[in-house]
């Protein structure tokens, strides 16, 4: 794959053409992700009840309610317990952070895909820079 750049993001390696096959790819890659995501969630100590095999991606708003409504949770047992060290409930929180942040990214990501997606539409690719122009 070739990619085009033009004066100004030279400097900047930042690409200027947007692929209509790459969009697809990613977004089909995103939604594996997220599903990798809510497979370690059930493996780690954040404890929430997801049902790992219907996992739908437009089903992220519920997980991520259930992640913050988890750290609001661990939040309250930190401040209970805030001198004790090692604290578990500080580390059960970082980890549920961690996963919050992972699986809001995902659920940004589809609608930056279907903007793309939209952008090209009969065509493979488009500039980021003049949507009218292709490679």
């Amino acid at each position: 794959m070739s990619t085009y750049y033009n004066m100004n993001q030279l400097s900047l390696n930042i690409p200027t053409a947007v692929w209509k096959k790459r969009t697809i790819k990613y977004s089909e890659l995103n939604v594996e992700k997220a599903r990798q995501l809510i497979h370690e969630i059930k493996q780690a100590e954040v404890k929430i009840n997801v049902d790992e095999e219907k996992f739908d991606i437009d089903q992220l708003d519920t997980v991520i309610a259930l992640l913050e409504q988890r750290i609001e949770e661990l939040n309250q047992r930190v401040s209970e317990t805030a001198k004790v060290s090692p604290n578990s409930a500080k580390q059960e929180r970082r980890h549920a952070k961690k996963y919050l942040h992972a699986l809001d990214h995902c659920r940004q990501k589809p609608l930056e895909y279907q903007t793309q997606a939209q952008i090209a539409g009969q065509r493979n690719s488009y500039s980021k820079t003049d949507h009218d122009a292709t490679f």
